[in-house]
């Protein structure tokens, strides 16, 4: 039975559908790269400083308005040909520290960060949700963060429009999905396909180690590109390494090659840094920045998985890797997504007992879930690498309870013969009445394996000095010139996946930049 299981399970790409071509993506970033460093200077009207969801917007909305945009990028540019074949090369080439980066507190929390032409949409799950409104009243009426509600919710949409951003259907969905669907009907509970930028998905499964058929619409195919046909130039693998200034005013960014180290020089009249939540923060640091908060008000999400175990096969691994959502208690912090990454990539198995439970892979549904958090982190300057300084508190701790027994609620409506936790000591659970008893468990930071996604908030939106370290229109408070566009600026946990609310901030960034260059 063992063989079986291992036969069944399919390690080579699958789709349940005839994928459309693919537009060969141009491989132009090297060779602008490469130009930069032959010259001694470079001019430019603006540079941006990382392709992500952040800078890719940014250098669209300006190149269209006809500056001269230059963005740089430390990760190298990869061809949808690299996005083919072996899955682990993939995460070593595209993820930073091959997606291994952790942080340190108790417990330390697996953070993966994309390091590529295109940032961590490239290998990200795709999933697009709008800015829920509750958070937004938060931000003005807590926060006293009076943005233009009017204009981000224009963005919004415009942004939604142009990613072709549609919910998952049925024919690629996958049963891991169809099965947190049908829990939820049985039980009530808000839910439904998740929306995400669709080409030409034909339900593969394995979205974080970069489409092989461009059927996630990553910003290296739409807001890079767009860019691009209006004379923004890209350039990688560019690491910058420090801002350079003429008193408090930004006037362009020095580096070195990220593999050669050969160094280079850009001066630009305003600088926009977009390097994630993260990296921005130091690069301000490392360039002489002072603010008290910078680095600080880190907020992630923290995720987990709870599996079921059903009787007949699920094949997990078979479309959509993340189709279905529960928004039913996204107030309380939790929101549920159907996950299942394809067996390589995944740790699934992980939720299995012992060994001996290998053959009932096949036979594994997983719900996973994001926990909106209340405590924040900082990230520090360490030897090489960023320390990233994060400890669950209790109310965490609470909600991942409470999100296993709403997943494992689900599980059991959809038919689950048992729920599997992944909580060391807890066997196998084989009712709603068990899954209850779980909120007794200790609430002890080391029985939380976890892995984490979507860091925000340490260069976070203020009012004023004292609430923030970028003032309204993303310019770091004390500067000139200077500017973030990147999930650094949103300044409390969303609840939500971030992407969408990345894009529309950067997109009003953009607008103050306009504005100030006339």
């Amino acid at each position: 039975s063992l063989k079986e299981a291992q036969q069944s399970i399919s390690y080579s790409i699958s789709p349940l559908a005839k994928p459309a071509p693919v537009e060969p993506f141009s491989l132009e970033s090297h060779s602008v790269g490469e130009w930069i460093l032959s010259e001694k200077e470079v001019k430019v009207d603006v540079v941006v400083v990382g392709s992500g969801a952040g800078g890719s917007v940014v250098a669209r909305r300006l190149a269209q308005e006809g500056l001269k945009v230059l963005v740089l990028e430390e990760g190298r540019e990869y061809s949808q040909a690299d996005f083919q074949g072996d899955l682990p090369l993939r995460m070593y080439r595209m993820y930073r520290d091959n997606g291994s980066t952790v942080t340190l507190g108790r417990p330390p929390i697996l953070l993966p960060l994309g390091r590529t032409v295109g940032g961590t949409t490239v290998v990200n799950s795709g999933t697009c949700f709008a800015l829920p409104s509750f958070v937004w009243r938060e931000w003005k009426e807590q926060r006293g963060l009076s943005l233009d509600g009017k204009t981000f919710y224009h963005f919004v949409e415009e942004i939604w429009q142009n990613l072709k951003v549609s919910p998952v259907p049925l024919s690629i969905m996958g049963k891991n999905g169809k099965i947190l669907l049908q829990g939820a009907r049985e039980l009530g509970v808000s839910a439904g396909p998740i929306s995400r930028p669709m080409g030409n998905c034909v339900g593969t499964g394995i979205c974080i180690a970069g489409c092989p058929f461009g059927g996630k619409l990553d910003m290296r195919l739409t807001y890079l590109k767009m860019a691009k046909q209006k004379g923004a130039l890209v350039a990688s693998p560019l690491k910058v390494e420090k801002i350079l200034w003429k008193g408090t005013k930004a006037i362009g960014v020095e580096g070195r090659h990220s593999e050669s180290a050969r160094p280079f020089r850009i001066f630009a009249k305003a600088v926009v840094v977009s390097c994630g939540a993260i990296y921005t923060p130091l690069l301000l640091s490392r360039s002489g920045y002072r603010h008290p908060r910078l680095g600080k008000n880190l907020h992630i999400h923290p995720a987990y998985t709870t599996g079921g175990i059903f009787r007949e096969a699920v094949e997990g691994w078979r479309g959509v890797m993340q189709s279905a959502y529960v928004d039913e208690w996204i107030q309380e912090g939790i929101l549920i997504e159907a996950t299942f990454p394809h067996p390589p990539l995944g740790y699934g198995s992980g939720l299995l007992p012992d060994p001996s439970w290998i053959e009932k892979y096949p036979y594994l549904a997983e719900v996973g879930f994001l926990v909106s958090d209340v405590t924040t982190g900082q990230v520090k300057k360490g030897i090489g690498k960023p320390l990233i300084f994060y400890s669950l508190s209790g109310c965490e701790m609470k909600r991942i309870l409470k999100g296993i027994y709403y997943a494992g609620k689900i599980l059991f409506a959809a038919g689950a013969e048992v729920v599997l936790t992944g909580l060391p000591g807890v066997p196998p659970l084989k009712s709603v009445k068990e899954l209850k008893a779980l909120q007794n468990f200790p609430k002890r930071a080391e029985f939380f394996s976890l892995a984490a996604f979507h860091p925000m908030g340490t260069c976070s939106l203020g009012r004023d000095e004292k609430s923030g370290v970028v003032d309204l229109q993303g310019r770091p408070f004390g500067t000139e010139g200077l500017y973030v566009a990147d999930a650094s600026l949103i300044p409390t946990s969303i609840h939500v996946n971030p992407q969408i609310t990345i894009m529309a901030l950067s997109e009003m960034v953009a607008s103050s930049l306009l504005g100030d260059l006339g």
